[in-house]
């Protein structure tokens, strides 16, 4: 099952593109019927590497062709997380 490193790489990822501090709430994947990646797989394997750890959500849009791609993550930073009215938290797109 090969979503498994998939699932890793995307975290490593995610993980390098985070500010020092933030923390990621969402992950939005766009996954190609055609990829060959499986959703069902990518969505087992990343709650299985999440673990009891606060971790992300995982939001996949399925469509037709072999997109395999990172659309967006959404963050939390320190300075939000204090805020008592923080608004929309931070995001960073690719």
């Amino acid at each position: 099952m090969h979503e498994a490193s998939l699932v890793e790489n995307l975290l490593d990822r995610v993980a390098e593109l985070t500010p020092s501090g933030a923390r990621v709430l969402r992950i939005r994947l766009r996954l190609g019927d055609m990829s060959g990646a499986n959703a069902d797989a990518m969505r087992f394997c990343f709650e299985a590497l999440r673990g009891a750890r606060q971790q992300p959500e995982l939001e996949i849009e399925e469509v037709t062709g072999d997109a395999l791609d990172l659309v967006e993550f959404e963050i939390e930073t320190e300075d939000a997380a204090h805020d008592p009215n923080p608004g929309e938290a931070a995001r960073q797109e690719r």
